[in-house]
């Protein structure tokens, strides 16, 4: 999983930094459209994996609080605090994540609700009927990440279920693998060809559907999530279980490519850079450029400087026990 983990977080820092220089139909778009299953569902896919579908405990909560919730409000101040340095105004949508902090703010709403979604009967079609039928709610967007985290809940449901059921053992047979392959292959393809059907806005899934197209998107997203999962489980079927050197290592800090990366992301295009990307070529090593950084801020030295802000272990942020119900309690 930490394999998986450093290449989707890195195919996230290249989307992040080419999708500005994206065309209707050009070759990033085509990409961004191809690999949008290897980028968002996957993400989310991971996160799922690892996450508990147990009842909360003191121990539980704490962690989440720790390890989501106070690093989003770092990360999320910090970031409004760089763009008010950089252009003197101050985003006063507080409800509204930073970019890139949405998936944050989302997890936090999938590991709450894990638990008691996971005891229900048929809660996976329940998830999905849900993810379709979101789009149609006008009032649903990106506050608080609410619309992503419905659109995107049938992923996070699917990683605790390939790990709950071992199935991850049973993807990767010889014969499972051969079959991964071409459907991988059969979903790259099909990114390219529906570039010009398919928006980049609809599989963001941050916005209602448009009103005159809501049948078609609704078609559009329920295609979507089926290609997103095939392809999802052809990646797990396809990257090795065993540590791959180094790339495994790097999945180990894969959180600090993707929270580090962001305002490194808004310093640099602030500065400029894209008016110095002019060609193809220049895109391509941009691209590279993003790989480089996504393993560089995972690297020892940066998990080192950042470990306080990243995996904050900060003893006086909690309480020293919680407060006891005794017998005189009223």
């Amino acid at each position: 999983p930490d394999t998986v983990r450093f290449v989707v977080v890195t195919l996230v820092v290249v989307g992040h930094f080419v999708e500005s220089f994206a065309q209707p139909g050009d070759a990033v778009d085509a990409f961004l459209t191809s690999t949008w299953a290897l980028r968002v569902p996957l993400l989310v896919v991971t996160a799922g994996y690892f996450s508990s579908a147990a009842l909360p405990t003191e121990r539980s909560v704490r962690r989440m609080l720790q390890s989501v919730v106070l690093v989003y409000v770092i990360f999320d101040v910090a970031q409004r605090v760089q763009i008010l340095a950089l252009t003197g105004d101050l985003n006063r949508e507080l409800a509204r994540p930073v970019f890139g902090m949405w998936f944050l703010a989302s997890l936090v709403t999938w590991r709450v609700l894990l638990p008691y979604l996971v005891r229900v009967r048929w809660f996976g079609a329940i998830a999905v009927l849900a993810s379709l039928g979101v789009g149609f709610a006008g009032g649903i967007g990106y506050a608080m990440s609410l619309s992503r985290t419905i659109v995107f809940l049938p992923f996070f449901l699917l990683g605790w279920w390939v790990r709950e059921r071992g199935l991850r053992a049973l993807l990767v047979t010889a014969r499972v693998r051969w079959a991964a392959a071409m459907v991988l292959a059969g979903g790259l393809a099909a990114g390219v060809l529906a570039r010009d059907a398919v928006s980049l806005r609809l599989l963001r899934g941050a916005q209602a559907y448009e009103y005159a197209e809501r049948l078609e998107m609704l078609g559009w997203r329920a295609a979507s999530l089926g290609v997103g999962a095939a392809m999802v489980l052809a990646v797990l079927s396809l990257v090795p279980r065993r540590r791959v050197p180094l790339v495994t290592w790097l999945g180990s800090g894969s959180m600090y490519s993707y929270l580090l990366h962001q305002p490194i992301h808004r310093q640099t295009f602030h500065a400029g850079l894209a008016s110095h990307v002019t060609t193809p070529g220049g895109v391509v090593l941009l691209a590279v450029g993003a790989v480089a950084l996504s393993a560089a801020l995972a690297s020892a030295p940066v998990r080192a400087l950042t470990r306080p802000l990243v995996q904050p272990r900060w003893a006086w942020w909690w309480r020293d026990a919680a407060p006891s119900r005794g017998r005189d309690a009223s």
